[in-house]
Order: structure tokens, then C-alpha cells, then sequence
């Protein structure tokens, strides 16, 4: 996972550089599955410990992010849902940004 605060062009701009989002790249092939990369990038944003986030399963079928967004050769765009209060988008290109749902 690398992080960064900056933004990647792209066709998506304004929704990547809302305020206060936490930007990280997925390295598929040096690191983890893209649902472990998002997990960590949700803690992170968090500021706690990954064990302490509920399981993603429970928002996501991580084995179906994996092979749709861990494929790049078949994917193509990017992927958004809900995540604990975070907002996560997972882009073809292995950037993913976590956004903090605001409340009411």
C-alpha cells in the first residue's frame, strides 16, 4: 500500500480530491489482496488498529473485489460503497480513496 495526499488526474477529479480524503495504491503484485488493502486504508483513516474494524464481508463480498478490481485486464472504472462510516472507492488503476461519511 502506498500513501499519499495527493490526487491522480483522471476523468474522476473532482470526486478524488473531495476535502479530507485518504489516498492509497493497491502494488498487486508486492502486496496483499485489494480487500486487505482496503481494510488497512479504512483503518488508517479511522486511526485504529484493522482487527478493530467490523469484517468487510458484512459490507462487501471481498472476494468479489478482489477478482473484479484486483484484475485490471477486466476492470475498468472504478467501484464505491460503504465501509463503517467511510466511503471507499477502489479504482482500476489500484488508487483507493476513503472519504468519512458525514453525519446528518
Amino acid at each position: 500500500m502506498i500513501e499519499s495526499d495527493a490526487t491522480n488526474s483522471g476523468t474522476d477529479q473532482a470526486y478524488r480530491s473531495r476535502p479530507n480524503p485518504l489516498h492509497v495504491w493497491h502494488d498487486a503484485p508486492t502486496t496483499d489482496s485489494i480487500s486487505t488493502t482496503v481494510v488497512t486504508a479504512v483503518a488508517k483513516a479511522a486511526d485504529t488498529d484493522p482487527v478493530e474494524l467490523p469484517p468487510l464481508y458484512e459490507y462487501i463480498d471481498p472476494d468479489a473485489l478482489d477478482k473484479l478490481v484486483g484484475d485490471a485486464t477486466r476492470f475498468e472504472g472504478y467501484i464505491t460503497f460503504d465501509y463503517d462510516g467511510y466511503s471507499v472507492t477502489t479504482y482500476a488503476d489500484g488508487e483507493i480513496v476513503v472519504h468519512q461519511i458525514d453525519g446528518p
